[in-house]
């Protein structure tokens, strides 16, 4: 997929340190808007970067359900456009492009594999893979967001962050995403529905600028897919 060859270690030292953040974080001593101006210096780094590869662990909590699931990846993202490859424990593909979202998942049915594919035109998809999209990809996301609260440990500072108005982020009531200031790196995007379920993406290893296939964002469906487009 990519012209440079890559070796990326997953870090648990990362992982157990974001974990034992949530559970234990003090409010910050320092200035709240200082910290927001600093989240939002970190993420221009993406934006203005030709490409950032890294690897990602998604998680989604149905809490109505009492369901739990866990999927690790790779992300490329690059100038609004991003691309998901998911490998465990179900191979999964997202895609976003200038025009539409694609969601791919390959499913087994009596022991024959075939994939779901969903296409969702972009201008339509605000409550699909948005928060990706905005905190990424829209240098205004800010304007339709409240800081809630902030608070930070060692390296780390969390923002809690709210929708201003419904409409802005459909069907998203409450999210939180964790920078590190000590290499300016984004480590952990969370988002909380209406339907009390919860999303957490967590990021690692990231490599800036590097090269990429310029068709990538392109998505064609597998043969035999089955398609469902909104």
């Amino acid at each position: 997929m990519l012209k440079t060859h890559w070796i990326l270690k997953f870090s648990l030292a990362i992982h157990f340190t974001l974990v034992g953040f949530w559970a234990h974080s003090a409010e910050s001593k320092g200035n709240a808007q200082a910290q927001v101006k600093l989240a939002q210096s970190i993420l221009s780094k993406y934006w203005e970067a030709e490409s950032v590869l890294m690897r990602v662990e998604k998680k989604v909590i149905l809490s109505l359900l009492g369901r739990e699931s866990t999927s690790s990846g790779m992300l490329l993202f690059s100038q609004g456009q991003l691309r998901m490859d998911f490998n465990k424990p179900i191979e999964q593909v997202v895609v976003i492009n200038k025009k539409d979202i694609w969601l791919a998942k390959l499913t087994t049915q009596a022991k024959k594999e075939s994939w779901k594919v969903t296409r969702v035109a972009r201008s339509r998809a605000e409550n699909q893979h948005a928060l990706m999209a905005l905190l990424f990809g829209d240098k205004k996301v800010w304007e339709k967001l409240d800081v809630q609260g902030v608070s930070e440990k060692g390296d780390l500072v969390s923002i809690q962050l709210k929708p201003k108005k419904p409409e802005f982020l459909p069907g998203i009531v409450r999210l939180a995403l964790i920078v590190d200031k000590a290499v300016n790196e984004i480590r952990l995007i969370r988002q909380w529905d209406d339907s009390e379920s919860e999303v957490q993406m967590k990021f690692f290893n990231m490599i800036f600028d590097i090269p990429f296939e310029k068709n990538i964002f392109d998505y064609k469906p597998p043969k035999g897919s089955q398609i469902t487009e909104l």
